[in-house]
């Protein structure tokens, strides 16, 4: 018989029954969700026990993703090993590749500029956002601009992630320049404390790190005002000034 349970009637004489085991095999099924994007390797038919090794390899231009199993992820390794337990079919995953851009701006003494607005394959960003993710590969239009300085308008090869540095020239005939910056940092570098003075009102004062990360905040109403630095890492800051009429920035030095 080939089924587990034998029932027979017993025989006038005696009978020696052997049962047959063998191990089990199951089917192994890989393939991707696109073949244009990638190819697997792998499937086939495994004893029970054996190791499984699935490897998902991208065409160029596409990156491999994940692997799923009836919609659910099990893996985000192109490599995907396993032991053989039972019937099993997945999918591995490939997407276009994409990359992402970043400017950094500043004017033409190094100094950062928070608040330009950047213009990237037709699509402009809010004043300061200057990072554009998911960007397929190729060749983009982009311009930078921002009151008081001449625009910046150029191409940009995208093959990876890129960061373009961009450094907008003060346009002089700025009505605003006539009076000089006007903005006054002092000491600098300075330790714990550190004072700003303005020749008109400032509205608020912001610190930020070299990555833009704000560490100080405040509503100041006054042309005049002391910061406490006492809490910051000695290093290089940025001290944006606003005011009514825009804003300044002044690259500020801590050293203890």
């Amino acid at each position: 018989s080939g089924d587990a349970d034998f029932d027979f009637t017993m025989p006038a004489e005696d009978m020696t029954l052997i049962a047959v085991f063998g191990i089990n095999v199951y089917t192994i099924t890989a393939e991707p969700n696109d073949p244009a994007m990638g190819s697997v390797t792998g499937s086939g038919e495994y004893e029970h026990g054996v190791e499984v090794e699935l490897t998902a390899s991208p065409e160029p231009g596409y990156d491999f993703v994940e692997w799923t199993e009836d919609g659910n992820v099990v893996s985000d390794e192109p490599d995907y090993e396993f032991p053989a337990e039972e019937n099993r079919e997945l999918v591995a995953n490939f997407a276009l590749t994409t990359y992402t851009v970043t400017f950094n701006v500043m004017d033409d003494e190094g100094t950062l500029i928070w608040d330009a607005v950047v213009t990237f394959d037709g699509v402009e960003n809010a004043p300061g956002d200057y990072m554009y993710d998911n960007i397929i590969g190729g060749t983009y239009d982009y311009d930078v601009q921002k009151d008081g300085f001449f625009p910046v308008a150029s191409t940009l090869v995208v093959d990876d992630n890129v960061t373009e540095e961009v450094v907008l020239a003060s346009d002089g005939t700025n009505v605003a320049d006539i009076y000089g910056s006007g903005l006054s940092v002092y000491p600098n570098p300075a330790g714990d404390r550190v004072f700003v003075n303005y020749h008109k009102e400032i509205l608020t004062i912001r610190v930020l790190d070299l990555l833009g990360g704000l560490v100080y905040d405040a509503t100041v109403y006054d042309n005049h005002d002391e910061i406490n630095t006492s809490g910051l890492k000695d290093g290089v800051y940025f001290i944006q000034v606003t005011t009514a009429t825009g804003i300044k920035t002044e690259r500020l030095s801590i050293v203890r």
